[in-house]
C-alpha cells in the first residue's frame, strides 16, 4: 500500500508563499514525488518538496506490515 492510499477523499490546506492565499488541494497529491500545484489566486506555481517525507511514511508502512506479518497468528482446527 502506498501513503497515498491512506489519504484518499481528504484535503490538505496549502499556504501560497507569495501572495499568502490559503487553499486546499487533494491529500493524496501531497505524497506523489515532485508534486506542483498552483494558487488559484495568483497563478504562482508551487513545487512541493516531499521526496523524504513520502519515504520516511513509505519505510514506517513497511515495518508496521512486516510487524502484523510476524504478529498474525494462526488457528488449526482439527475437524
Amino acid at each position: 500500500m502506498e501513503p497515498k492510499d491512506f489519504f484518499k477523499g481528504d484535503s490538505a490546506d496549502l499556504k501560497c508563499p507569495g501572495c499568502r492565499n490559503k487553499f486546499s488541494v487533494a491529500a493524496e497529491s501531497l505524497f506523489i514525488p515532485d508534486t506542483v500545484v498552483r494558487c488559484p489566486l495568483c497563478n504562482a506555481e508551487i513545487r512541493l518538496d516531499n521526496r523524504e517525507a513520502i519515504d520516511t511514511v513509505q519505510r514506517t508502512l513497511d515495518d508496521l506490515s512486516k510487524l502484523l506479518r510476524k504478529q498474525t497468528t494462526h488457528i488449526n482446527l482439527k475437524l
